[in-house]
């Protein structure tokens, strides 16, 4: 039977929040401390093993992957790679006149390989949304890691959303706070 209820907090999250409580959580030093860098297994194809590559150090520099967790990193790397096939054969039966259960059977299968990739992903704090729930420590990294780099760049170019226009707005864009009023009136 599957756990119910709302998954539980890691405890270094708690001690972070001052929500953390020896007689309900138990002793700081019972825990297991998981470390050291994630192995690459042998059996991932190509294109699984480039993505492994370009996040695993990443990943193990801000303490999301281990090495306990390498079974996970290593699923969704398959998956990113299923995924990768899929669209690929989706892409090449496009053009194929006659391909039309062939071309349902290759979508329906890139659909569910995204979807499993980006389960996994999101447990490694893949996109934003996620990075914003995981409590990182990033006291240990340098500035110059591409990760990280990377994601401050992101976040720096990021401009305003604008809006969209209306035909309250008669086809003007509307900014999102401020003339939101003006703009009904007009």
């Amino acid at each position: 039977m599957a756990a119910r209820g709302r998954p539980r907090k890691p405890v270094k999250e708690l001690v972070l929040e001052g929500k953390y409580r020896e007689d309900r959580h138990g002793s700081l030093s019972d825990l297991p401390e998981p470390d050291g860098l994630p192995a690459m297994p042998d059996w991932l194809p190509d294109e699984a093993k480039q993505l492994w590559n370009s996040l695993a150090s990443g990943l193990a520099k801000i303490g999301v992957a281990t090495q306990i967790d390498e079974s996970e990193l290593a699923a969704m790397c398959d998956w990113w790679s299923k995924y990768r096939d899929a669209s690929g054969m989706v892409e090449k039966m496009r053009s194929e006149p006659d391909s039309g259960k062939e071309y349902y059977r290759w979508s329906i299968l890139a659909g569910m390989a995204w979807k499993n990739f980006t389960s996994a992903a999101s447990k490694f704090g893949l996109n934003p949304a996620d990075r914003a729930k995981m409590r990182l420590d990033f006291s240990g990294v340098k500035k110059e890691d591409e990760l990280l780099s990377f994601a401050d760049e992101c976040e720096s170019t990021m401009k305003p959303v604008v809006g969209f226009a209306t035909p309250a707005t008669k086809g003007r864009p509307r900014t999102v706070a401020g003339s939101t009023k003006r703009a009904a009136k007009e």
